[in-house]
């Protein structure tokens, strides 16, 4: 399965089926909604600042099946989840744990490495004063 959600392709992914408590044991379970869980942020990541269109690459899960049309969704093969079984309409398909995540910036920040390829740690001065301006004690 593949497709394109928010102009960003997506091929690599696993069906992760909800997990039976008695079976895999209750942190299973557990793992499985925080997943699942985070499909309903995707929507609601930042827009990309190379873009105007493309959300920035930073989703771990989606749902198996479509809930009519998702306009999200371009490519979008996934079975319509009234066409289901209840049992596989609570599947879910998430990226392998390797696909790493689009590293976000913000407006003006500032590297503070001394090596320019390893931009590891920065900061963005409108930030920092803010964070400042909120920890000060008036």
């Amino acid at each position: 399965m593949s497709f394109y959600y928010k102009h960003n392709l997506y091929e690599e992914l696993y069906l992760f089926t909800r997990p039976d408590p008695a079976k895999r044991g209750a942190e299973a379970l557990k793992d499985y909604e925080v997943c699942k869980s985070y499909i309903l942020d995707n929507p609601k990541y930042e827009i990309a600042r190379s873009s105007t269109t493309r959300q920035t690459r930073t989703h771990s899960c989606f749902s198996y099946c479509a809930n009519g049309e998702d306009l999200n969704f371009l490519g979008d093969d996934r079975p319509q989840c009234v066409d289901l079984e209840p049992s596989q309409r609570d599947q879910i398909i998430c990226l392998y744990p390797e696909e790493e995540c689009e590293k976000a910036s913000v407006k003006g920040e500032v590297s503070l490495s001394l090596n320019p390829d390893n931009q590891n740690v920065v900061l963005a001065p409108s930030q920092a004063i803010f964070a400042v301006l909120i920890a000060s004690p008036f």
